[in-house]
């Protein structure tokens, strides 16, 4: 009788007969083998497929050995019909095609893009749907909230007289609706000078650690100067006359520098009034000369260094250049210092008309000059 096995050198499925030689392979004459009906697939667990994958087992060698033992029964199923396994042949089968196995896996990508290319093209109309609505409902509101405003109110007529509208309903003032009603401003009322902080010219003040000393008060055009950006110097001169004062100020510590006059006292500020101005005893006013605090240009004779214990240096504080003629009766100059670190103060330095242009020496000696220095 013969007995299915299996080549161990090919793995092929051959019929052997028990009694008769032993079975030939590939190495002597690779005859066909005689075709078995196919056996059922292998049902068997892991542990099967293992042992079919390793070759044969103990119990096919004792099938393929001599003589006459009984053989017995292989624990897999052999398929003489099909190739040989994957094991051995060394080869994994290849995975089949997701697309091939599922051919509507590539139509639904194809859809899952169209979807996504049409929510990305989507977000700029809804952004653009939401600007406009949300313009719709401002205008609106502001349509509604003015009409409520002339229905609900029972206001006359507005007239109109310099830009500023009549007395309302309540006796209150209208808003200002002139060309010119950003440059109108409430500010603060000046600091008044303290007592015993005027100062005549040729007499010396001290306060704090400054002292102060006003030369004299001169009229004349004021020279303007910056450097370039190439480091050259440029000049110029501003048309009209100002008034000049002359100052000598003195650090008398011994253990603080600090520099007695600054840009923000004796300059054009944003929005307030100067620090520094000429009042006369109508009230009249005029103020200092109208260059802003950060610019580049600088006075010809002001100086804003900073003083060492004992030093002492010799300015000018300006007058702006038009409405000097205006001015009567005795003068105070109103100037602010700073007299310490992180201190200040309002001095008043008196002068009358008649010494404008005229020098007036600490010993109380009068020399005319000629439009000061």
């Amino acid at each position: 009788m013969t007995v299915p096995t299996v080549c161990p050198h090919c793995g092929r499925g051959l019929l052997t007969d028990p009694g008769s030689d032993p079975p030939r392979t590939d190495r002597d004459s690779h005859e066909e083998p005689t075709a078995a009906p196919p056996a059922e697939p292998a049902t068997g667990g892991p542990e099967q497929a293992e042992q079919g994958d390793s070759g044969p087992s103990r119990s096919d060698s004792i099938a393929l050995g001599h003589g006459t033992e009984e053989p017995i029964a292989l624990p897999f199923h052999i398929d003489l019909g099909a190739g040989p396994p994957s094991s051995l042949s060394g080869r994994r089968p290849a995975e089949a095609d997701p697309a091939a196995r599922d051919p509507r896996s590539k139509e639904n990508e194809e859809e899952d893009d169209d979807g996504l290319e049409g929510r990305r093209s989507a977000w700029p109309v809804a952004l653009l749907a939401s600007y406009a609505s949300a313009m719709t409902l401002a205008c609106g509101w502001l349509w509604w909230s003015g009409h409520r405003g002339r229905a609900e109110g029972g206001r006359p007529d507005l007239s109109w007289s310099a830009g500023i509208d009549a007395l309302g309903a309540e006796g209150s003032l209208g808003a200002d609706a002139g060309q010119r009603d950003g440059e109108s401003i409430v500010v603060e009322r000046p600091e008044p000078i303290g007592e015993g902080l005027r100062v005549a010219l040729g007499e010396s003040l001290e306060v704090g650690a400054l002292e102060l000393t006003p030369l004299d008060v001169s009229s004349g055009p004021v020279e303007l100067s910056r450097t370039r950006v190439d480091g050259k110097p440029e000049r110029r001169r501003e048309p009209g006359e100002a008034l000049r004062l002359r100052l000598r100020l003195r650090n008398t510590s011994d253990e603080v520098v600090f520099a007695p006059l600054d840009e923000a006292f004796v300059r054009e500020p944003d929005r307030r009034l100067p620090e520094t101005f000429i009042e006369d005893r109508s009230g009249t006013r005029l103020y200092a000369f109208r260059l802003p605090v950060a610019s580049e240009w600088g006075i010809v004779g002001q100086e804003f260094r900073a003083l060492r214990p004992g030093e002492s240096l010799e300015t000018i504080v300006v007058s702006d250049s038009t409405g000097c003629n205006h001015l009567k009766g005795p003068l105070t100059w109103r100037i602010r210092v700073r007299t310490a670190p992180e201190e200040t103060a309002v001095v008043g330095v008196a002068f009358g008309a008649e010494e404008i242009g005229g020098r007036r020496e600490a010993g109380g000696t009068s020399t005319e000059t000629s439009g000061g220095e």
